[in-house]
């Protein structure tokens, strides 16, 4: 039967050991048991411990004192059945044992459970969670802020950096990236961002829908692509920097545009050249041209101070006369350091007149016939060296003379130069 001890009204019923107070001696244990069942199918009594319910607070259950008194609860653990809070006061709180891993369940109200667990540990180790309200996922599906390994893609509605770090040591890098323990993307303590990895496309710049590529690096074939490496309708340009002035410090294979120049610039062979042949195109006719030395519209350009010049033309001419002879020349900056300017010039007897002028507007070694009203291809190949006055290079055509004649030249008369 049942024994019921009672303190009746609001008295206070207290169950005891004796206390002790010699030296080296403990106080007597005190036990609630119920009593063991040893049938087939018996079940051992439970022990309720329980404050009564009441109209005004309801009362607690107590277990322990504020003293250090330590409470352990054996077998199964315990449980709290009706949603309460149990509320731990010490500094510490463990779960589980040295021979038993612990795992902390917490339930969202419906069927389903999260478990806090670890794995087994080489050493003993500390988590420490930063003074900052948020959500941290290190596993799952639905997460607010931080989410490592997920199944799916996760989702950041907020306006906030989706990845704020900032690092205030003077060392360590900001981020690293490791497939199979490789490292294949780092971003260094300053900001350098470096890609480690053998591919088609290790790494690639293209439009929003993917549909253009405009840079691409083929680690395994040692290419770099600007634009698409196959023929299309879209024209992606590749645009060095442009400088006005003198030229930079130089590195082999540097190339970049001169604005003053006009032209692309190439360090090559320890100083800097143009890259390729700029072109002049005459594109109007000039005619009755007589003795005096006129400037051949089209063909000039401004020579730059103390820089060496190779000029190529061919020249569309004619004279009124095969005795009147084409007289061809230049004329540009005051002071040149030389001008060595060749001249080769159909003559009536169907052969070149070659002639070289070391002087502007010079009339040295020139033919005395031409090849009359039939159109001929006069060139020229000139070795120009400035000083130190920049200032406009043209060439320039007159007539021998003879008997009143007159000489002409037509548009199409180019000529190519490029620095040296």
């Amino acid at each position: 039967g049942a024994v019921i001890l009672s303190s009746g009204g609001t008295g206070t019923l207290t169950l005891k050991s004796n206390n002790q107070t010699i030296a080296s001696t403990n106080s007597a244990a005190l036990s609630l048991v119920s009593g063991n069942a040893t049938g087939a199918t018996s079940n051992s009594g439970n022990i309720p411990v329980d404050a009564g319910t009441a109209t005004g607070t309801a009362g607690i259950v107590q277990v322990g004192t504020s003293n250090a008194s330590g409470v352990t609860l054996g077998r199964s653990g315990f449980v709290t059945t009706v949603g309460g809070t149990i509320v731990i006061s010490g500094s510490n709180a463990s779960v589980g044992t040295n021979s038993l891993a612990g795992t902390l369940t917490l339930y969202d109200g419906t069927n389903n459970t999260g478990l806090f667990q670890t794995t087994d540990l080489a050493s003993n180790r500390t988590y420490t969670l930063p003074d900052s309200s948020g959500t941290v996922c290190l596993d799952g599906n639905n997460c607010g802020f931080i989410q490592l390994g997920p199944s799916i893609a996760q989702v950041d509605g907020s306006t906030n950096s989706s990845i704020f770090i900032n690092k205030t040591g003077a060392s360590g890098n900001l981020l690293t990236l490791q497939k199979s323990g490789t490292g294949v993307f780092t971003i260094g303590n300053g900001g350098a961002v470096q890609i480690s990895n053998t591919s088609t496309t290790a790494f690639r710049v293209s439009n929003a829908g993917g549909s253009t590529n405009f840079f691409n690096i083929d680690t395994s074939g040692n290419i770099i692509q600007v634009g698409s490496s196959t023929t299309d309708t879209t024209g992606i340009l590749f645009v060095l920097d442009s400088k006005s002035g003198t030229d930079p410090t130089g590195v082999a294979g540097a190339q970049y545009y001169n604005s003053d120049l006009a032209t692309m610039r190439c360090y090559q062979n320890g100083a800097w050249q143009d890259c390729a042949p700029l072109s002049l195109l005459k594109t109007a006719n000039q005619t009755g041209i007589g003795t005096s030395y006129t400037d051949i519209s089209g063909l000039s350009f401004t020579a730059r101070a103390n820089t060496n010049y190779k000029i190529e033309c061919s020249f569309i001419v004619d004279s009124s006369a095969t005795n009147n002879a084409i007289y061809l020349g230049l004329n540009g900056p005051a002071s040149p350091t030389s001008i060595d300017a060749g001249f080769f010039v159909q003559s009536s007897s169907n052969t070149n007149a070659v002639y070289t002028h070391t002087a502007y507007d010079s009339t040295a070694d020139v033919p005395s016939t031409s090849a009359g009203s039939n159109r001929t291809i006069a060139r020229t190949v000139t070795l120009f060296r400035n000083g130190a006055n920049a200032g406009n290079l043209t060439f320039r055509i007159r007539s021998e003379g003879q008997g009143g004649g007159t000489v002409s030249i037509y548009a199409g008369s180019q000529c190519e130069y490029k620095t040296f």
